[in-house]
Formats: structure tokens, C-alpha cells, sequence
């Protein structure tokens, strides 16, 4: 249960007391034969669902049900799993906050909306949608390094009979 990860590895991290130290996290279980995906988000943000059909930014689905806080700042937190089933053809796009947080010259935020942006450019596979995102990022970004950590993580859904 991703819930019951998350639980252990918040315990395990609270442990060390390290003041002002946390870790934000996606836990889950996937399976690949009905596209069934149980997930706990630990502070993390949410992911992002491009189903097959999609079109416009207000049909990706912010996968945002509310699993609990960041681990590692109190022992003895209880975690919420909930979940969703990606379909044939669908793309689950999960990104530190890095990404979201990219800013331009001006200070300006990438922010969700120019992900989803992105993320609706390409629906064949998760290499074309990596490269969408990643692309928009550094097209943003202009010549300005990060501020944060940058990792993303795609998922693509091979449609059925491809």
C-alpha cells in the first residue's frame, strides 16, 4: 500500500531530526495489465494526467487528492492512498517542484499551466512528451540556471494493439 510506504519512510526520515529537512514524494503501485494506479502524494506536486483524447489544458487532470504532508517533519503521520486507472493512449507526467517553479529572466513561474502547455504538444509516446516538457522548460528558462532541482518522469500508456 503506498500509503503504508509513505508511512514507514516518513518515520525512518523523521528519525533523523534533521532541522528544516524534509522530502517531498509520489509513492505508488502501478499495474501495467488494467492501468490501475494507487498513489499517495507526500507534499509533492501533483502529478499530471494527459488522458488520449485530451485537447485543452482544462482536460489534464491534476492528479491532487491529498495524501499528506512532506516526510520527515513528524513521526507519526497517517498517509491517504487514493487512485486512478490510466487508460490506453493516456500520459502521467510527475515533476519536482523545480520544474513547475522554473522561472524566466523577469522572475516569472513556468508554473502548471506552460507544463500542461507542453504536455499537450505530444500524445505518441513518453520520449516526445519528455522532450515537449523538458524543451519548454529551457525555452522559458532562456539562459537562467535553475533554482531548484529539475526531475521529471513520464509514463505513457501504449494504446491498445500498438
Amino acid at each position: 500500500d503506498p500509503a503504508e510506504v509513505a508511512h514507514r519512510l516518513n518515520r525512518y526520515l523523521a528519525r533523523w531530526q534533521v532541522p528544516g529537512a524534509f522530502v517531498t514524494a509520489i509513492t505508488g503501485l502501478f499495474e501495467p495489465a488494467t492501468g490501475r494506479l494507487e498513489y499517495t502524494r507526500c507534499g509533492h506536486p501533483p502529478a499530471l494526467l494527459r488522458r488520449a483524447d485530451a485537447q485543452s489544458a482544462a482536460e489534464v487532470e491534476q492528479l491532487d487528492a491529498v495524501g499528506g504532508p512532506p516526510l520527515g517533519i513528524l513521526e507519526d503521520i497517517e498517509y491517504e492512498t487514493a487512485e486512478v486507472v490510466i487508460q490506453p493512449g493516456d500520459t502521467l507526467a510527475l515533476m519536482t517542484d523545480g520544474i513547475l517553479e522554473a522561472r524566466d529572466p523577469s522572475g516569472a513561474m513556468l508554473g502548471v499551466s506552460g507544463v500542461v502547455e507542453a504536455l499537450l504538444e505530444c500524445s505518441k509516446d513518453a520520449e516526445c512528451t519528455l522532450e515537449r516538457i523538458e524543451s519548454a522548460v529551457h525555452r522559458f528558462e532562456q539562459d537562467r540556471r535553475p533554482d531548484d532541482d529539475q526531475t521529471l518522469v513520464v509514463v505513457h500508456r501504449a494504446p491498445v494493439g500498438a
